[in-house]
Formats: structure tokens, sequence, C-alpha cells
């Protein structure tokens, strides 16, 4: 029991950090995962269930660097649109909540 409460904090502090990034840019449809944690379906599914929304996990392994350069071309306007980055990166498996 001790393991599975300190995974749900990690889980509901990533949720704290998306209540953050969701007051600037709206909330997902779906979430993206990649790397470890994408990898693991008990943590995938805690995270779909935490969240209340799809979270699909990509066949690339480790997007975390990806992720805040494509942040950094939107930042700066080179990148137009958010949704383009789904095209980029297409799901491999796809967890209800």
């Amino acid at each position: 029991h001790l393991v599975r409460a300190m995974l749900e904090a990690i889980v509901f502090s990533l949720r704290h950090t998306a209540e953050v990034l969701e007051a600037t840019l709206g909330k997902p449809r779906v979430l993206l995962m990649s790397g470890g944690l994408g990898q693991a379906d008990f943590w995938v599914q805690m995270v779909a269930d935490c969240f209340q929304i799809p979270i699909q996990t990509t066949s690339t392994l480790e997007n975390s660097a990806l992720g805040a350069a494509l942040f950094a071309l939107k930042g700066a306007g080179i990148l137009p649109d958010y949704q383009l980055i789904g095209q980029w990166f297409p799901p491999v498996r796809t967890y209800q909540p």
C-alpha cells in the first residue's frame, strides 16, 4: 500500500503541474506519454484515471527534450499549432479513464 501511495502522489503532482498549463493553454482532449512512464501499463492507466482524459502512448521513448524544443518553437512563432505535434508522434495505444 505504501508503494502505491507513493506512485499516486507522483501522479497527483503531475496533475497539479497540468492544471497550471491548462490555465494558459486550455484543457487537452488527450495526453501523449513516452519514455519509461509510457511503457508501464499500470502508470499510464493511473494517469488516465487521475486526469480523466485519454492517454496515448507513442513509440518514441524519450520525448522530454523534444517537447521542450517544441514549446520553444511555438513560443518563437515558428510552430503555428500544437495540433501538428500529434502528426509527428502517432499513438501506439490509447488508455481510457
